[in-house]
């Protein structure tokens, strides 16, 4: 299995291919950041808010992906991809699976009242936020982000489900 590591303007780049299989612990550095699937794709004008949830759409330039903010109010801004901003435009990551904490999840995913380790957390109908109840509301939609890992410091294990549910 070769291995190629290069690197440019302070960043490496490690390139292998065959089986892979990485060990060892994941650790969170700071609020708004994450490891895991991270994406460098799509285009967002510099209008993102790191931390916050996204969904990857065609709909505004089918010739460049845009993401928009992902709200469970509608279809059209929940369906598709999600992923969470890492910073304020797309270049510097979105992740789409993984660990992951953040500031918009602050006192919805931790607290009284809210997910305990292991419990379920949605798309919120607030938008780029996510929240440990359903929504309700009727044209809602009901879509599983992940799990709650560290509620109190707000991190969650992100892998959107592929499916989702409208309310009635």
């Amino acid at each position: 299995m070769p291995i190629i590591i290069s690197g440019t303007a302070g960043k490496t780049v490690i390139s292998a291919s065959g089986q892979m299989f990485a060990e060892g612990a994941s650790q969170i550095p700071s609020s708004n950041k994450g490891t895991g699937d991270i994406v460098h794709i799509g285009n967002n004008d510099g209008n993102m808010v790191a931390g916050m949830i996204y969904m990857l759409s065609g709909v505004h330039n089918a010739a460049i992906p845009t993401w928009v903010t992902a709200s469970a109010a509608t279809e059209v801004a929940s369906t598709g991809l999600l992923g969470v901003a890492l910073g304020t435009q797309a270049g510097e990551g979105v992740l789409i699976r993984g660990l992951v904490k953040s500031t918009y999840l602050a006192g919805r995913v931790g607290g009284t009242g809210s997910s305990q380790t292991g419990s379920v957390v949605y798309l919120s109908g607030s938008p780029g936020y996510a929240g440990a109840t359903k929504p309700a509301s009727t044209n809602n939609v009901v879509r599983v982000l992940g799990y709650a890992i560290d509620p109190a410091n707000s991190t969650i294990y992100f892998n959107p489900d592929p499916t989702w549910v409208v309310v009635a």
